[in-house]
This record gives structure tokens, sequence and C-alpha cells, in this order.
């Protein structure tokens, strides 16, 4: 009952933060099932007993994915939750002797797409820890 209340805050804040549905019922499904298998861990930074920040993480094999976060907007700027959040995330798989924690892909600009300095910071914040940087191929099927 208690992660049905968290992961449905979770599932409601993506909506607000996005101003639509940010993936499937059966991707929303999936998630909640890892969680429920011990596959997943939901972590939820609270202000006085209100959620701010969210961060789902992937885990297989001593190996944590930073898969998944959104921030409650009015606490962003003040709080900077997403990096407190991260690193409690680091330290906690840390403690647990975790081989690797992978935050997610460094966005660099190039010639024809520009991030917003949003997600410039959290790349940013991804490459202080201690990030690699690998080369990443990614395409498009116009089907």
């Amino acid at each position: 009952k208690q992660l049905d209340l968290i992961f449905n805050s979770y599932q409601e804040a993506h909506f607000l933060s996005a101003g639509r549905k940010t993936r499937s019922d059966e991707s929303w499904a999936e998630m909640k099932k890892t969680l429920i298998a011990g596959e997943a861990d939901l972590f939820v930074m609270k202000k006085k007993n209100t959620p701010i920040s969210y961060l789902f993480c992937r885990n297989y094999d001593r190996v944590a994915t930073s898969w998944s976060q959104v921030n409650i907007e009015e606490f962003e700027k003040e709080y900077h939750p997403r990096h407190l959040l991260e690193w409690h995330a680091i330290n906690y798989y840390k403690k647990k002797k975790y081989k690797f924690y992978d935050v997610g892909f460094r966005l660099f600009d190039y010639e024809n797409y520009k991030f917003s300095e949003k997600y410039k910071t959290i790349s940013e914040f991804k490459e202080k820890y201690g990030a690699n940087i690998f080369p990443i191929a990614q395409f498009q099927a116009n089907i």
C-alpha cells in the first residue's frame, strides 16, 4: 500500500513536470514490477514530509542505472534536489558494494541541436563525479 502511494505520487510528478503523459501505462507497470521484485530502487527526497524529488534506478548484478528522475518545480531552484538525490543514490550503492553506477550520458551541443541550460548543468554534474566519456551512436527510423 505504501509503495502504491509513493509510486503514484512519482508518476503524478512526472505528469505535472512534463505537462503530459511521459511514458506508456505498460512502462509504468514494468517499473513498479521491478521495484516489487527488488530489481529497482525509488529514492524520494522530502521537505517537511512533502516529496520534492524522485529518482528511479534499475539494478542488476551489482550495477545500478539512473533511469528516470523528476523534481517538483517549485523546489528546484532553491534546493537543486536532483544533484543531492543523485549523490545519495551514489553513496547508497557504494555502501552496498555495487561495481558501477550509471548516471546516464553526457550531453554536448552539436550543429543541429542545442540543449537547454538545465540539461547542460545536469551533464556537468555527471562529469564532476568521475563520469567517463564514451561515444554513443543513435539513429531514428522514419517508418
